[in-house]
């Protein structure tokens, strides 16, 4: 669920998503048909920009799991990537996306 849908729906808000997720065109054009209030930004949430933030996703859709890996020490990678590979029956990929920083992400809005 969506505490920024909600807000967006019933109290007629705009906003802005930062989801590296969006950095798929089928995503954010299906996004910006859904959510028209909403500001979509295609990358992931950093501390500085122009970082690539490594990102795993599963297939069929079940849960994204995302690190920057300058952030992240090898074990906390270790962890995500045994958390992920719980699911057998799942394709994982293995995404760089951009990053941005919240200053940045709001002044683009």
């Amino acid at each position: 669920p969506s505490a920024s849908l909600l807000l967006e729906v019933c109290m007629g808000w705009a906003g802005v998503c930062i989801d590296p997720l969006l950095t798929s065109p089928l995503i954010l054009n299906r996004f910006n048909a859904l959510r028209p209030r909403c500001h979509g930004v295609p990358a992931a949430l950093a501390s500085s920009k122009n970082k690539e933030a490594r990102m795993w996703v599963l297939d069929p859709p079940i849960a994204p799991f995302s690190v920057l890996e300058d952030d992240a020490s090898s074990e906390q990678i270790d962890v995500i990537g045994d958390a992920l590979d719980a699911f057998p029956h799942a394709t994982k990929r293995d995404l760089s996306v951009p990053t941005v920083t919240l200053p940045a992400s709001l002044d683009a809005a």
